[in-house]
């Protein structure tokens, strides 16, 4: 016996239609000023929808809010903040127009705002995002509740290599998607114990050069983890490795880095422990 199929609502497929509205859109300024989204539109201020598509088409049943974030044009990227680097803050490029122009986004305050208060509302068309920065974007998004898990007594004493992996990127910003580390063991241990950790510095194979930057940032952070980590033993013993212990740290093409390696892998973000106010563990003196 056949089924029929379910009909979709009337408010859906009118919502549907009628919301023109799209993960990274740029809502027109005017109407961002009739919804007290933004106060000076000479601050050159962007409301840009973080909302996934699926959502924002979605019955306003279902899904009865767009979410957006604040932009603000600046006047060049910060490595530190390119790629998804910070999940606090993005530095974005834009196409507008005939232009391409730097965004700065920040991931608070995210601003929840009625679907029906924005039905018949399209996006700024001056403003785009292509395919690579709307991947970044919405990887970003993500990150923001997708961050590095790694254990407390391991990120204390990686702390000492943070300048060198932040100076390194910013530098690099336009040639590498990040750094991802694995640890063993993953969980707090002793602080006489060493951790062993596994670097992969992944660059942009779309981009002329990238693999030999990655090579060097590479190199750059092998040289900061031999000079914290490693010590000369007594007579006999030869240089040994105390605290971490970095069996390798080496470039990956975008195209080699596979799923598999995602699961294993943490991105490693440079903010981790900005919220520890009673860090645990010993951190070793720096030279």
């Amino acid at each position: 016996m056949a089924t029929s199929k379910p009909k979709e609502s009337k408010n859906a497929r009118d919502l549907g239609a009628r919301t023109a509205l799209r993960q990274g859109s740029v809502l027109p300024s005017s109407e961002a000023l009739k919804l007290n989204l933004v106060k000076d539109p000479s601050a050159e201020e962007l409301v840009i929808v973080v909302t996934h598509d699926c959502d924002c088409v979605a019955s306003d049943d279902a899904e009865p809010y767009i979410e957006m974030m604040i932009g603000k044009r600046i006047t060049a990227l910060n490595g530190n903040y390119t790629n998804g680097k910070n999940p606090r803050k993005l530095h974005i490029e834009f196409q507008l127009n005939s232009e391409v122009v730097s965004v700065e986004v920040l991931a608070a305050p995210k601003l929840a705002i009625p679907k029906q208060t924005l039905m018949g509302i399209s996006p700024d068309p001056t403003y785009a995002l292509n395919d690579q920065n709307r991947r970044t974007f919405s990887v970003w998004l993500r990150s923001r509740y997708s961050r590095m898990a790694l254990p407390d007594e391991l990120l204390i004493r990686l702390s000492v290599v943070d300048e060198t992996i932040e100076r390194a990127c910013k530098i690099s910003h336009y040639a590498l998607h990040g750094i991802y580390i694995y640890c063993d063991p993953f969980e707090e241990i002793g602080p006489k114990d060493i951790y062993e950790v596994e670097i992969f510095v992944v660059y942009d194979t779309a981009v002329q050069g990238a693999k030999e930057i990655a090579e060097e940032v590479a190199d750059k952070i092998r040289h900061r983890f031999e000079l914290k980590f490693k010590t000369v033993q007594t007579p006999g013993m030869g240089i040994q490795w105390t605290s971490v212990f970095l069996s390798s740290c080496a470039a990956m093409a975008d195209t080699a880095f596979t799923f598999a390696d995602t699961l294993s892998f943490q991105r490693y973000q440079l903010d981790h422990i900005s919220l520890r106010q009673n860090p645990q563990g010993s951190v070793p003196e720096a030279e």
